[in-house]
């Protein structure tokens, strides 16, 4: 939140570096605890692409639908202070989005109605789109399970996020 120095809301990711260790989790705990602290609209987004939340599937509000019309991202004025959004059902070429403008026109839209846009991603040793989607944000925060990982392979993980000129932010130990 100190990273936060503007009036245009920031977008943050998550990821953790193989899948199980609890960045979904963090992630939404820490949009719903801003949403609170600060009393200011948070989006929280799950861009698991590999993954997703099967419970969000349904949302009408999609990560997925937004990057294929950005003109479609909605004014979130009536929403609630925490605004959760889906991944989505349609199959589309994530990377050709995560690279091309669709992304940050998304993002833009978001932030000019969000005080924070959390980006829930994918493990960042199984795909590279995470680094893509880091590259358009404040940067990402690493989870990381206390007792299953190695330090080399974490920091494996950190350096092929610095190979694609990402952040880094911090770390969570969970």
């Amino acid at each position: 939140i100190n990273l936060h120095g503007s009036d245009v809301g920031q977008s943050v990711v998550f990821a953790s570096t193989y899948r199980g260790e609890g960045s979904s989790y963090v992630s939404y705990n820490c949009a719903r605890y801003i949403s609170t602290l600060v009393n200011r609209k948070v989006a929280w987004i799950d861009c698991d692409f590999q993954n997703p939340n099967k419970k969000l599937q349904n949302n009408t509000l999609t990560i997925k639908g937004m990057l294929l019309d950005p003109q479609s991202v909605p004014d979130l004025d009536k929403d609630p202070e925490l605004v959760v959004v889906g991944n989505g059902p349609q199959s589309i070429k994530v990377m050709d989005l995560l690279k091309g403008p669709n992304l940050r026109a998304v993002l833009d839209r978001l932030q000019r109605n969000c005080y924070f846009v959390i980006l829930d991603a994918g493990p960042i040793m199984d795909s590279v789109e995470v680094a893509h989607l880091a590259q358009d944000t404040l940067g990402l925060i690493l989870v990381i399970q206390s007792n299953r990982l190695k330090h080399e392979v974490v920091q494996h993980g950190l350096d092929r996020l610095r190979d694609h000129n990402v952040d880094i932010l911090g770390t969570v130990l969970n």
